[in-house]
């Protein structure tokens, strides 16, 4: 059957998409509520502030000194601060509309996208509909491992597919820069990795069919022709997205996402286990990994299994598969052979290419709803498809009351075995400090939540059990007898109320009101005083949820701080802090203890940290408890150093044994500053130390000035990191490396200085060939079009 593209009509089915949406996120659209937790909290919502505050100022995102002491946050990427759609909406809306209606518009694309891509391949509006319900709300979107940044990348996967084919199969060479475009608008999204697998994908798509209409057409001229466009499509979008590219790989190469082991790949592997979340999803919260189209959504990707398949068809079902696979990560031997022989450590948790089995199945849904809607009544392939889905409903009761109650009859051997397990072959007191009975206690503890989640009585449990059973009815009755439109509504209710369900147990876990990312006015009024930093000093990961203004919501008050959490963290400023605590990386968040903290209470002072947040109880004279609650104490540091300084003593060490220094308790920043390096240091003259006037600080250019009676170092406790340059009375000079990681000049001899800081790294400059390659993206296919539609009106 021809499937008629009409606009009017395709209208309905865009309204009924869009008002899907509404029902699905009401909050989201009335603002009472946001995605607010979890990484949304820690990173997300915070930096997008940052990018508003200065995108409004005229100016990109390039340093931030609120955190890390100075981290570049434009170059890790997740912030977005190249990608249009975050450049208009922080520009022109208030900050907390702009985040939620940006998070809305990019569900509605990516289901307008994925809609047109099944219309494109000649699937009816209906069928495309229903396709479009399950990747707007299923796993796709809805996973636990998802979040709004790879919401950004990878809403436009569907869109390369519609070009890639108008290119492969249409032979419309003129969308070639669009589809440069927008795979340039996958790298600027935010979620490099996920930016890499989606443009891998579609280049696969593209390749698959090129190849496919070669030995239909037999011309390699074609063949070769389109090759190279697709080549030239990716040189575009890595020329579009190079000063995001260029600055995020320079930060990696300080990161230790460079060292990692290959252990680090595997985390977040696909348990095989975890196949049982294709009927509760819900138990995602114990196997870490789930995949869900919805009951009724079985069915038809079994009806698009036993029915003959278009080639479209089986490129998703080969995908499915090799997705699938690749889920599965350590659990899979070709995929730990695949990393051995490539040596790659970077990228780490395969469940991400759920996603893209996510996508597969969604397709195969709408195909499945195709073919059903074509078929006759009574069709044995429809039976068949049947029988099969009243085995797998079955399968899913029986696999539920079956898991529980093995676990609870058998619950005292598989304890005492578990129990052996540990003691006979993961306890080692040399690599574990913890007593053996704190880890038998966690798995008891693990193993009776694992009962209350595959409990019977669990009302989520219920749920979805409830939807499997009327999702049977549905299909013994309208799916194999009778065929109506009371049918096609009772189908659509039952998809949008089971998907609708299961986003409570999994997207919307993240809601929360904008209140939640707030601090104490009084607190946070507290810790502004005199514009010195705060150090948090968590004992454990409880207490570090506990504590004022976690990592990355001190953007949000203006109140500046030591640590911090950012995947790409660089490796040596890590490990540097890690001796008081509170630095993340995404693996390891670094603890303080008392002793530590005593122990360099001369790093904090240096720092220019005047307040310290912490669960524990500090007996020492350099801390003044201010304030108490039953999470934490805050206590006022004695003596903090400026941020910036002058001392006139400084010796010449090496990273080495300035580390050595600092751990033998030799530090004394108030007497004097060790630059990096080899030559002469000079510890003449009586010791002066002047503090430095800040004039202006725009996080990229700081300026201060300075009066000295004598020749010696000016210190800036602000990272040091390559782009940075140094200007004395406005003439360039060298910036030096002090106190281990801080921004240091030398200042020549006597007299008054106005020492500026400017950040201009190389790759500043390449956003000139973002500007030019996004205008030959959008406007050479247009003027195109334009001169072919004036063609065909003559």
């Amino acid at each position: 059957m021809k499937q008629t593209f009409e606009w009017k009509k395709e209208f309905t089915f865009i309204v009924l998409i869009a008002s899907a949406l509404f029902l699905f996120f009401p909050e989201l659209f009335l603002l009472t509520k946001g995605f607010l937790s979890g990484d949304h909290r820690v990173q997300h919502f915070p930096w997008a502030s940052f990018l508003q505050e200065n995108i409004r100022m005229g100016q990109l995102p390039w340093w931030c000194g609120l955190f890390h002491c100075g981290f570049p946050l434009l170059a890790e990427g997740q912030i977005g601060a190249f990608y249009p759609f975050n450049l208009l909406f922080y520009f022109f809306l208030p900050l907390f509309p702009a985040y939620n209606y940006g998070i809305l518009l990019h569900y509605l694309l990516g289901a307008l996208f994925f809609y047109f891509y099944l219309r494109s391949i000649k699937l009816s509006r209906f069928s495309s509909f229903m396709g479009a319900l399950v990747f707007l709300f299923g796993t796709s979107q809805g996973g636990y491992y998802y979040n709004i940044i790879s919401l950004k990348v990878l809403i436009w996967l569907p869109l390369t597919l519609i070009i890639a084919d108008q290119i492969v199969e249409k032979k419309r060479y003129f969308l070639t820069p669009l589809l440069g475009l927008v795979f340039s608008m996958q790298f600027l999204g935010g979620y490099l990795q996920y930016a890499v697998y989606s443009i891998s994908f579609s280049m696969f798509y593209f390749l698959w069919f090129a190849i496919a209409n070669y030995f239909k057409e037999k011309s390699f001229k074609i063949f070769f022709t389109q090759m190279m466009l697709l080549s030239f499509a990716f040189v575009l979008s890595l020329f579009i997205a190079s000063p995001q590219l260029a600055a995020t790989l320079e930060l990696a190469t300080f990161s230790n996402r460079f060292s990692f082991t290959e252990a680090f790949v595997y985390i977040g592997s696909f348990n095989p286990f975890a196949l049982s979340t294709l009927f509760f999803p819900n138990w995602d919260a114990f196997l870490r990994s789930e995949i869900y189209v919805g009951a009724i959504g079985l069915f038809f990707v079994l009806v698009s299994l036993f029915k003959p398949k278009t080639s479209k068809e089986i490129f998703f079902i080969f995908f499915a598969v090799l997705t699938f696979l690749l889920c599965l990560g350590k659990f899979n031997p070709l995929f730990v052979g695949l990393i051995k022989l490539t040596q790659f450590y970077s990228f780490r948790v395969p469940t991400k290419f759920l996603f893209f089995l996510g996508f597969a199945l969604s397709i195969l849904v709408a195909f499945g709803v195709e073919k059903w809607r074509q078929s006759d009544v009574g069709d044995p392939v429809i039976k068949k498809s049947a029988t099969s889905f009243v085995f797998l409903t079955g399968l899913g009761v029986l696999g539920l009351l079956a898991s529980y109650w093995i676990l609870k009859i058998f619950s005292i051997p598989i304890q005492e075995f578990f129990r052996w397990f540990i003691e006979s072959y993961f306890y080692n007191p040399e690599i574990h400090f913890k007593p053996l009975s704190n880890y038998i206690e966690r798995f008891g503890g693990l193993y009776q939540a694992i009962l209350t989640f595959i409990s019977p009585k669990d009302v989520w449990n219920l749920g979805f059990v409830i939807f499997m059973v009327l999702s049977l009815a549905w299909v013994l009755f309208f799916g194999v007898r009778k065929k109506s439109k009371t049918g096609l509504v009772a189908l659509v209710a039952l998809l949008f109320g089971n998907l609708f369900f299961y986003g409570i147990t999994s997207v919307k876990g993240n809601y929360e009101p904008l209140s939640f990312v707030k601090t104490d006015a009084d607190i946070v009024s507290m810790l502004k005083e005199g514009n010195a930093r705060l150090h948090r000093a968590p004992s454990s990961v409880v207490a570090n949820d506990r504590l004022p203004l976690p990592a990355s919501t001190n953007i949000l008050e203006g109140v500046p701080v030591t640590g911090g959490y950012t995947p790409l963290i660089m490796k040596n400023y890590y490990d540097f802090l890690a001796r008081i605590g509170d630095v993340n990386n995404s693996q390891d968040l670094a603890f303080a203890t008392e002793e530590k903290l005593a122990k360099y209470v001369k790093l904090l002072q240096f720092l220019n940290v005047a307040y310290l947040a912490s669960d524990i109880t500090l007996n020492n004279s350099n801390f003044n408890p201010v304030s108490k609650n039953e999470n934490f104490n805050l206590y006022q540091i004695q003596n903090p150093l400026p941020k910036a300084y002058f001392l006139n003593h400084y010796q010449y060490v090496s990273d080495e044994n300035f580390y050595t220094l600092l751990d033998q308790g030799e530090f004394n920043p108030q007497k004097m500053i060790y630059v990096d390096g080899k030559g002469e240091g000079d510890n003449s003259g009586s010791l002066e130390r002047v503090d430095a006037e800040e004039i202006e600080n725009r996080n990229q250019y700081i300026k201060y000035q300075l009066q000295v009676s004598q020749a010696g170092v000016f210190v800036l406790s602000d990272l040091y990191y390559p782009g940075w340059h140094v200007f004395l009375n406005g003439a360039e000079t060298t910036l030096v490396k002090a106190n281990g990681l801080f921004k240091a000049v030398k200042i020549p001899t006597v007299g008054d200085y106005i020492v500026e800081f400017k950040y201009k790294p190389f790759w500043k400059k390449l956003i000139y060939l973002y500007c030019v390659g996004m205008a030959f993206a959008v406007f050479f296919p247009l003027g195109i079009f334009i001169r072919n539609s004036r063609k065909l009106r003559r």
